[in-house]
């Protein structure tokens, strides 16, 4: 069955001591500390914001990028918000500083990476997704055996519309998705069919199921931290 780290949901029987995984978007490593120490796997945690990138912690496993994923490769204009995981190349309400950052595509983070095919690529990059995953040839994501990305439909960043037409066209490539989240497409998971023998069975299964227990432990969660609070009153 499917797992949810961080936000990022991910499919346990493609994962292992053997994987690699790409982190875009990492913000302070949370989600790569925890995807290594749950499968034992190779991570390079890709983050462009001065701050959270100097916290990543690098370990035998964990490797870290100060760059920003886009949609072509070069030097941008980053914009550091009021809360970390709000700074984006597009500007977020609360701005406190304007940097410029190395930006770096979907291929030419592959090819720093040195193989094929990628495991898991993770992706939280605050509205550049789309661009950069339509800017991406084929012949790259076809690449990837799993995708966990944050949309920015749910927040207004991107159009919902964008959303499903840059999921089509991953329909197109072989991949099949499911979106965890309630509200827009905060939390979507992909698997590549092409790569992955997974039964359609199971996807209709994981379609059908997965996203109401998700949310059933996601409410389980919130009260449990409710009463935690509570009783450190």
């Amino acid at each position: 069955m499917i797992e949810t780290i961080y936000d990022h949901t991910v499919h346990p029987r493609y994962l292992g001591a053997q994987s690699h995984v790409l982190d875009l978007g990492a913000n302070y490593g949370l989600f790569a500390k925890a995807i290594t120490a749950r499968f034992g796997c190779r991570c390079l945690a890709v983050e462009p914001s001065p701050e959270p990138f100097a916290a990543i912690a690098e370990t035998p496993l964990i490797s870290k990028l100060q760059a920003a994923a886009a949609a072509e490769s070069g030097t941008v204009p980053f914009h550091i918000a009021t809360d970390s995981i709000h700074s984006s190349m597009y500007r977020p309400s609360a701005v406190v500083n304007v940097i410029d950052v190395r930006a770096l595509s979907l291929p030419d983070l592959f090819a720093l990476v040195g193989v094929t095919p990628l495991d898991l690529v993770k992706i939280d990059i605050e509205g550049a997704e789309i661009d950069m995953i339509n800017s991406c040839p084929p012949s790259i994501l076809q690449q990837i055996r799993q995708l966990s990305v944050e949309f920015h439909d749910h927040n207004g960043i991107t159009p919902a519309s964008e959303v499903s037409s840059t999921l089509a066209r991953l329909h197109k490539l072989g991949f099949f998705s499911v979106r965890m989240s309630r509200q827009g497409h905060h939390d979507t998971w992909l698997i590549n069919r092409n790569l992955c023998d997974v039964s359609t069975s199971e996807l209709k299964f994981i379609k059908r199921v997965a996203p109401t227990w998700m949310g059933i432990k996601r409410v389980a969660r919130r009260q449990f931290a409710r009463l935690a609070a509570k009783r450190t009153h």
